[in-house]
């Protein structure tokens, strides 16, 4: 893309919440470009019941927008979407209830003119002749398409359908086809039919249907621990049967990279049903090992949800702490990833994951590692929705967390969860009990005089700053160049007054007052932070609204809004407009 339309600059650093909604519009938006009343677009998406939750959300809101010249096209197993739970089958609900037209189309299985044409075209043979052939196949496959291909090519192996070669013409036993047994499931099909391939071919294509649905020749080598030659040599008659699908540029090549896929989906996981599970997970653990190792530095962040998706799968298979604290910093690793493209139900897997391979005792001995996953872990429940796991997870947390700063950044982290879930006593609370930590007493009692006081203080700071020299405007308008906020204590206490400020707007005016206050105190002491901008917002409404020094109020929202625009933090930069357009 950028080939295109030239470098992008780096995205704003937002909340997730904010993020997850900035990647839909702009997703949604990139989608519009290719669409016009001349050039409408047409967009295709199979087997769309294997979707993740992040593209279920996605395709919910984008849906949903009024989109023009757009048309969607999904193709899924009505088997695998039965259950009410499914999210398709809720997708399609909020559809109907928001009014989207939409139109189901049931494929409806071969009927036997369909599979007399089929099979005649097949044959080069006539279809009066084919006709009682077909009467047959669609008594045993039911019509089933994946069925009646591979129910021929059963017949012609079992040589109930062979060509005559005296009288140049296809035949069939029309006496033993009927007698025949086919399943009605597609899985024990396939695994019938590779059964009938040599053992060192079922042996091949059961490693290779742990890779994945695609998968390289050099990988296959070293799980096979065999020459490229003789991999690719057991390989061949599966490839012959056209159940495995080499690529066009390494077509029955030993070449380094040569890649090769199933046929579907179905017969992948047919070699799979092939194999013993506590086998199959020591293979993926051995294929995690040699990716972890083989893929160069450059594209191991590319391959990383593959490299800990393959460890994960055999993590029974590890050995040693040393192990288990890889592993599970590499599932961190991906969590992060994943929460960064906002992917937010795979973050939690993967936070899940690395915290339940870690034991106890790393809270001792791995404290930083242990400490960072189960606080990832806590807000990734949070981001989907689970604040009852988000709770515990976060109570969990503060309880071994160790030192005062990471103790008031769980409590940041409590006060978001409980609020989202409504609690708004105990989020405040939870920002009392950080900012306390970090020697920020709030006060209970006796507003007046606590917000007296931190009006003195920025008083104070800002004659300090005048210095005779300067005017009280002059010095407001002089915070835009101060320094930038740089100890992280000093960052998590503003980071608490501002979630402070905003869970008391709505139900506490004097702890909401002080708040503001402080934040203004804070930033002119220790230097700007991205929450300065709203803290100087609604100091500058405080100003206004209950001492009537509205000049000063417009001066301290003017600095909000530069600094804002500076720091270019679009959720708070939102926020500040917000309020200095409506309220100063």
């Amino acid at each position: 893309l950028a080939l295109i339309i030239g470098e992008v600059p780096p995205l704003p650093n937002v909340g997730a919440t904010e993020a997850q909604s900035q990647f839909k519009k702009v997703l949604q938006k990139f989608i519009g470009v290719f669409c016009s009343p001349d050039r409408p677009l047409v967009i295709f998406l199979d087997d769309i019941q294997w979707a993740d939750t992040a593209t279920f959300n996605w395709l919910e809101s984008v849906l949903t927008d009024e989109s023009h010249h757009l048309l969607w096209i999904f193709a899924y197993q009505i088997r695998e979407t039965a259950n009410p739970g499914h999210p398709w089958v809720k997708l399609l609900e909020v559809l109907r209830q928001k009014g989207m037209t939409f139109e189901t189309i049931a494929l409806a299985p071969l009927q036997v003119p369909d599979i007399t044409e089929m099979i005649a075209e097949t044959l080069n043979e006539s279809p009066d002749k084919v006709k009682p052939l077909a009467e047959l196949v669609m008594s045993k496959t039911g019509g089933n398409p994946f069925f009646v291909s591979e129910f021929l090519k059963t017949l012609y192996q079992e040589n109930l359908l062979q060509f005559n070669f005296q009288y140049l013409s296809w035949q069939w036993d029309s006496e033993r086809i009927p007698s025949m047994d086919i399943t009605d499931n597609v899985i024990d099909l396939t695994v019938a039919l590779l059964q009938k391939l040599p053992d060192a071919t079922q042996e091949v294509l059961r490693l290779a249907a742990c890779i994945g649905e695609s998968f390289d020749l050099t990988t296959l080598c070293y799980l096979q621990e065999k020459s490229p030659s003789d991999t690719l040599a057991d390989l061949s008659p599966a490839i012959d049967e056209g159940l495995i699908l080499p690529d066009h540029a390494a077509f029955m090549t030993t070449a380094p990279g040569a890649k090769y896929k199933f046929l579907h989906q179905k017969v992948q996981e047919a070699a799979g049903a092939l194999i013993d599970e506590q086998w199959q997970k020591s293979v993926h653990f051995k294929i995690g090992r040699h990716l972890l190792r083989a893929t160069p530095p450059a594209e191991k962040h590319e391959r990383l949800f593959e490299i800990v998706s393959h460890l994960n799968a055999g993590k029974d298979w590890l050995v040693g702490s040393r192990e288990k604290v890889e592993l599970a910093r590499l599932n961190l690793e991906a969590g992060k990833k994943a929460k960064d493209a906002t992917a937010y139900a795979a973050a939690l897997e993967y936070f899940r994951t690395g915290a339940e391979i870690l034991g106890g005792d790393d809270w001792d001995v791995h404290y930083d590692l242990t400490f960072t996953l189960h606080k990832e872990l806590a807000e990734a429940e949070y981001l989907n929705g689970d604040l009852a796991g988000a709770t515990k997870s976060i109570e969990l947390t503060l309880s071994k967390a160790l030192g005062p700063l990471d103790k008031a950044e769980t409590c940041n982290l409590m006060m978001a969860i409980t609020r989202m879930a409504g609690a708004y006593s105990a989020s405040l609370t939870a920002g009392q009990q950080g900012l306390q930590l970090l020697g920020v007493t709030v006060p209970e009692s006796d507003w007046d005089k606590a917000l007296g006081q931190e009006i003195a203080a920025v008083n104070s700071y800002l004659e300090a700053i005048s210095n005779g020299t300067v005017s009280r405007a002059g010095a407001i308008a002089s915070l835009f160049d101060a320094p930038e906020m740089s100890q992280p204590d000093h960052r998590c206490a503003a980071k608490l007054v501002m979630n402070l400020m905003e869970t008391a707007r709505w139900f506490h005016r004097e702890l909401f007052a002080w708040s503001s206050a402080k934040l203004v105190s804070l930033s002119l002491q220790h230097g700007n932070a991205p929450e300065s901008a709203l803290g100087y917002a609604n100091y500058g409404v405080f100003l206004g609204t209950a001492s009537g020094a509205y000049r000063y109020g417009r001066l301290f929202g003017k600095l909000a809004k530069r600094l804002s625009d500076k720091i270019n933090n679009i959720a708070y930069k939102c926020k500040v407009c917000l309020v200095v357009e409506n309220y100063i």
